[in-house]
């Protein structure tokens, strides 16, 4: 069969700002459709450019799914072949933050906002969470494994790796970039090429949108202030958000969870009271994939937090 270059995504925008805003928190929650299957082994896989778009995830980042279709990881590119870990990578435009990347895993592990103080004061606010890397790309049972990163470019605005997918001939290759002129974006590509002769799936891939650690803010009179995490996004065609708070993402069944499977929408925002992690593309998402997680936020807390994860389906 012919070689394919797939483009996935292009230019998605990663923009986190002040919300300012009390509005109630939410989280959505969601799964991949029960139709999404994973070719047969060694059956080559139909493609179609117009409608393959992203999708992923199971439960916690960095684990595949319990009985999720294995790859075959004995052969990798021989350009990718024993390539190191990677180092940290640190892109700044500017005095006011610092987004950490790690190539290993493809994604924004952290984001320093150099302004703005944590409650005790004694440390700048962060955003985000290592185990749940936002731009992070996978597919829908969390299965893919890649080799080490090559790192294509490297500098203080801008970083662009390469990572080969285990037991395929597909090369997964992401970038981001920062400008001191766009206070607090980053564009994001992200391109999957196939380096040999058999088609491969691309179905169900999902990109992580963020993850907002709760701010704790007290409750007030009907709870006004005290709820700090949510979803928001603009269906496409529309002009006014939907807004989805955790606790009503809580209660999806199964029937809720196939129909976010299924929004497409042009934006989408995970958020707390003051911060949002805010993400959109070229084209419309065709989906979402919500979740709530349970992770420790640090070392000395010994209590695990609910974390809002939004994962798009591209």
């Amino acid at each position: 069969m012919q070689k394919q270059d797939i483009l996935i995504v292009s230019a998605c925008l990663v923009l986190l700002f002040l919300w300012f805003v009390n509005q109630p928190a939410p989280p959505p929650r969601i799964t991949p459709p029960e139709t999404t299957q994973a070719p047969a082994e060694g059956q080559p896989a139909q493609h179609d450019s117009e409608t393959d778009n992203v999708a992923t995830i199971a439960t916690t980042p960095n684990t595949p799914v319990a009985d999720a279709p294995t790859l075959a990881v004995a052969t990798v590119l021989e350009e990718f072949q024993d390539l190191p870990v990677a180092d940290p990578v640190v892109l700044s435009a500017d005095a006011g933050s610092e987004i950490t990347i790690d190539p290993n895993v493809g994604g924004i592990v952290n984001i320093t906002l150099k302004e703005f103080k944590e409650k005790d004061a004694l440390s700048v606010m962060t955003v985000g969470h290592v185990a749940h890397p936002i731009t992070e790309l996978n597919n829908a049972y969390r299965s893919w494994r890649f080799s080490g990163p090559k790192i294509e470019s490297s500098g203080e605005d801008h970083l662009r790796i390469s990572r080969a997918l285990l037991g395929t001939s597909l090369v997964l290759t992401q970038s981001w970039t920062v400008r001191p002129d766009r206070h607090y974006e980053i564009d994001y590509a992200v391109t999957i090429s196939n380096r040999g002769s058999t088609t491969e799936v691309l179905t169900d891939l999902r990109i992580n949108s963020g993850v907002m650690k709760p701010l704790e803010t007290a409750k007030g009179f009907m709870k006004a202030g005290g709820i700090d995490q949510r979803i928001d996004l603009l269906p496409s065609g529309k002009t006014s958000p939907k807004t989805v708070n955790i606790e009503k993402i809580a209660e999806y069944d199964d029937d809720d969870i196939d129909d976010a499977a299924a929004w497409r929408h042009d934006w989408l925002a995970v958020q707390n009271k003051y911060f949002v992690s805010f993400i959109s593309g070229e084209k419309p998402f065709v989906g979402c994939d919500l979740r709530v997680h349970d992770v420790q936020l640090n070392e000395a807390d010994q209590h695990k937090k609910s974390l809002l994860v939004g994962y798009s389906l591209l």
